[in-house]
């Protein structure tokens, strides 16, 4: 089940940690995308040229990463610069720096690869917007049609899964866990509905590019009534 969210951006770049996703709007229907599998952003300096030509200073690209799950702060609580939340959280390696972004009624911060950024707006001539890939999937999944108030986002990443959990439309828990079997992913699902005392029948749980992982799909439905694939528009 693709999905095409309504505020999707005119250009935008995703960069996981095995491919990079150039993708840009041509109609309301769907948006165009090229992915360029186990490459460098130095390698993409052609391909960007030709795909995002032409962009001048007044253009924006979002830029979508996968990174570390962010750390989340109420807008209410939250702070500026990003380096008062150093504290909270694992301290940014020499190369890293910390990110902010805005995911619902959040700050999310976390640390990112300095190298990366600066290959990135060496290769583009306009505005960067950077953003976790979770700002993202939260967008995608506020936007599926759903019959239950609590709706779950299973992400598969490399030895890992990226949790997100709505209530009524509202971010109440991003979250990520290691696995090694799917009994685990089967066990973190679990114990998040029972931390938030929700019971089976009114969560739906999506899965995001299920093919990562071609049989979880069918071990999760043998436990949990509402199981869904979820493919956002570029996230590969």
């Amino acid at each position: 089940m693709a999905k095409r969210i309504s505020n999707f951006p005119d250009y935008a770049i995703h960069i996981s940690s095995s491919s990079v996703t150039l993708c840009k709007s041509l109609s309301a229907e769907k948006p165009l995308r090229q992915t360029y599998k186990n490459t460098t952003l130095p390698a993409l300096e052609r391909e960007c040229g030709a795909f995002f030509d032409p962009l001048t200073q007044q253009d924006t690209v979002e830029v979508f990463l996968d990174a570390t799950t962010p750390l989340l702060f109420p807008k209410s609580l939250s702070v500026k610069p990003s380096s008062h939340y150093a504290k909270l959280m694992p301290m940014p390696s020499d190369n890293q720096m910390l990110l902010e972004d805005e995911i619902d009624d959040y700050i999310a911060v976390f640390p990112y690869s300095i190298t990366k950024i600066a290959q990135l707006q060496a290769l583009l001539n306009c505005q960067l917007s950077l953003h976790h890939t979770d700002h993202y999937c939260v967008q995608v999944l506020q936007q599926l049609p759903c019959d239950t108030p609590f709706k779950i986002s299973v992400q598969f990443l490399s030895q890992r899964i990226e949790v997100i959990l709505l209530e009524d439309q509202r971010l109440q828990l991003v979250n990520s866990f290691k696995y090694t079997t799917l009994e685990d992913i089967l066990y973190y699902i679990l114990n998040i509905l029972q931390q938030f005392s929700i019971p089976q029948s009114q969560n739906t749980l999506f899965l995001v590019n299920p093919q990562a992982l071609p049989r979880a799909e069918r071990f999760l439905k043998k436990y949990l009534p509402n199981v869904q694939p979820m493919e956002p528009s570029f996230l590969v």
